[in-house]
């Protein structure tokens, strides 16, 4: 439930029910009038004190109802937050870990509800007992009355009846007020502005060869983005893509990365198809980083290993200091919301740093340094470069003269666009 749910259900539903109640309570007081003026005099003040009395759990409900506001936001927060980063869980082979994000979020979430509902009770629970103590009080009272032969004894059944639909009245009316009174925050606030775990059946994956495109091409929107390509990447060679924007870099590494399996033509990792591989053996030997890597509105070591059980800092320090990352002082700092305490050059290390974290055979690099400077761009390429370990086929759109040796080989996408 949202805060416009909340207010909702008891705010503007409780608006018109207390018109309604206070209509039944005027009627019952004439008729119970009728039968003598103590009668009215004692309704009136027993009343007053119903009425009062449970404003004392007024500050109680508000106190659970801005908290339950809080954990809303917060939930839905978290959950955006888990969302937004479904491609990071998908190139780290961690889809598993968007379940147990979720579930640690509605967990939390859960607490705040079970919290409001309790003091709903518990609210509801005292202005009970007080409605049932009024209406006994004017049982006796009518019994006194008709003692003393002030009233017929018949009155005290009547009078039972009415009172019982006066304190009711008031009862609902008590329950609405304090409901009331606790959404005016929120109504007052619209004012304001780990081993990877593979899928059932399929086997593990390993890279030993070679990526094969034949004729390889791709249509979006029935235009040509990709047409007749072909290459060979040999195990642990490094590749430069290099071509115009829009000229189809990127597409080649998502349809690598099995993220646009509705290609033409053939791309077969070890002779075995992409679009045939599951997305779970693709994510033993691909891994995608992309030049605006999603960052997490949490702790950068949870954002570079993915929330990892007992994660070793000397890892993370180590991967860190590939990605250039000399400006993390304290891993348990949080990132916010988009990163905004981060600078877009800082932000792209942590992503880099990510990719360094749990490596894979295979990695597509989309201009991921765009942001950083020549100097410090030049030394994590020379760093990916040298790894004599892992198959690197990177998009660049100014190829450094410095680094071109490094490359086994170049593809250009010119001729595509």
């Amino acid at each position: 439930m949202n805060d416009t749910q909340t207010i909702e259900a008891n705010s503007f539903r409780n608006f018109f029910s207390l018109i309604s109640d206070i209509a039944a309570i005027i009627f019952s007081v004439i008729a119970l009038a009728m039968y003598h003026y103590v009668l009215l005099a004692a309704t009136l003040i027993l009343a007053i004190v119903m009425l009062k009395l449970p404003q004392i759990f007024s500050k109680r409900l508000s106190t659970a109802t801005a908290e339950l506001s809080n954990a809303n936001g917060l939930f839905s927060n978290r959950i955006t937050n888990i969302l937004n980063g479904c491609n990071v869980f998908f190139n780290a082979d961690k889809l598993r870990m968007i379940p147990q994000r979720i579930a640690v979020a509605s967990k939390a979430y859960a607490t705040s509800r079970v919290d409001y509902t309790r003091t709903q009770d518990q609210v509801g629970t005292g202005i009970n007992s007080i409605s049932l103590v009024c209406q006994i009080l004017v049982d006796v009272i009518t019994s006194t009355l008709a003692i003393m032969s002030q009233v017929p004894f018949g009155a005290i059944s009547s009078t039972g009846s009415i009172a019982a639909s006066i304190f009711n009245g008031l009862k609902h009316l008590s329950k609405e007020q304090v409901q009331l009174k606790a959404t005016e925050p929120l109504v007052q606030s619209f004012g304001t502005t780990e081993s990877s775990t593979n899928e059932q059946g399929q086997t593990n994956l390993n890279f030993e060869h070679a990526i094969v495109a034949q004729n390889l091409g791709y249509q979006i929107e029935q235009q040509n983005v990709l047409t007749d390509l072909n290459f060979t990447i040999k195990k642990n060679e490094k590749v430069a893509t290099i071509g115009q924007s829009g000229s189809g870099e990127s597409t080649l590494l998502k349809i690598l990365s099995g993220q646009l399996p509705d290609y033409s033509g053939s791309l077969k990792v070890d002779g075995r198809e992409v679009k045939e591989l599951t997305s779970g053996q693709l994510r033993q030997i691909t891994q995608y980083v992309d030049q605006n890597n999603y960052l997490f509105n949490d702790s950068i070591v949870n954002n570079i290993t993915i929330w990892a059980e007992n994660p070793a800092v000397e890892k993370v320090e180590s991967v860190l200091s590939m990605a250039g990352g000399g400006f993390v002082s304290d891993y348990d700092t949080v990132i916010l919301e988009n990163g905004r305490n981060f600078s877009g050059a800082q932000q792209q290390r942590i992503g880099l740093a990510r990719s360094f974290y749990a490596p894979k055979p295979i990695i597509s690099l989309d201009e991921i340094t765009s942001a950083l400077d020549t100097a410090t761009a030049k030394k994590i390429e020379q760093r990916i470069l040298a790894d004599k370990n892992r198959t690197v086929l990177e998009v660049t759109h100014h190829l450094n003269p410095e680094l071109s040796g490094m490359y086994s080989q170049v593809i250009s996408l010119d001729k595509q666009a």
